[in-house]
């Protein structure tokens, strides 16, 4: 790779191990050339951590835009000191002061900015993560307060809830009927894809509230779409479905 100019850096060293083939410009810092700020000669100059010339490139373009800021308070105290005397030192003095300390200021805000970020307080190795998912909420309907256990659904899109700890069974003549029950055995949802033949034979579900039991007897009161108490034999009652 020597035939390309290629340079070859040693990180434990800190340097680069042959000189700098490219000479640059007689422009010095701000040429093209990257290495005039070592003399074209890295080899026996040391720049370990790599900040020096990211440092003086940002020290220059904020140095020019300190003194365009504060370019008025420049010309007061310029204007001061002409106006003074034939030799008014102590102005000049003053304005020498004022833009020394300011080049020390942006100096030493440069160079804070440049190496800051690099620097880590922080443990690679003591890092622990967390292998448990987050658990879920549980899902409630709002209809009765149950904790839903699992949503049972038809091939045309009907779904029932069942609550937790229940259980869903077939009912029904020839069992074309689902019911979903709460723990205790009470109708929580029921599904008529049939009607009640031979007196309806139009679709529909219906909603409990938690009654005392199985079958009818301890079947608990009837609900509409809202969760609202309805009577057993209402519209409200009777679920519309597809």
């Amino acid at each position: 790779m020597y035939y390309l100019n290629a340079r070859y850096y040693n990180p434990e060293w800190g340097r680069f191990i042959n000189a700098d083939g490219i000479v640059g410009t007689p422009g010095g810092l701000l040429s093209a050339n990257m290495f005039a700020y070592c003399g074209n000669d890295p080899v026996n100059r040391e720049d370990s951590n790599g900040y020096l010339w990211g440092f003086i490139k940002a020290f220059v373009s904020q140095i020019a835009n300190a003194i365009n800021v504060f370019r008025p308070i420049y010309a007061v105290a310029g204007g001061a000191a002409l106006v003074d005397g034939p030799l008014p030192i102590g102005d000049l003095v003053g304005l020498v002061i004022a833009s020394v300390a300011t080049i020390a200021v942006v100096g030493i805000a440069t160079y804070n900015s440049i190496t800051y970020s690099s620097e880590s307080d922080s443990d690679d190795e003591n890092l622990e993560v967390s292998k448990k998912g987050r658990e879920p909420s549980p899902t409630i309907d709002r209809n009765t307060g149950e904790e839903v256990g699992r949503f049972v659904a038809d091939d045309k899109g009907n779904v029932m809830i069942e609550p937790k700890g229940g259980r869903t069974v077939s009912a029904g003549k020839g069992g074309v009927d689902t019911h979903t029950l709460y723990p205790n055995g009470s109708n929580y949802h029921r599904y008529n894809p049939n009607g009640h033949p031979p007196n309806s034979t139009i679709p529909h579900g219906h909603g409990h509230l938690k009654g005392t039991g199985p079958s009818m007897k301890g079947q608990g009161p009837s609900i509409d779409v809202n969760g609202n108490a309805v009577p057993w034999d209402s519209a409200g009652a009777h679920w519309k479905i597809r």
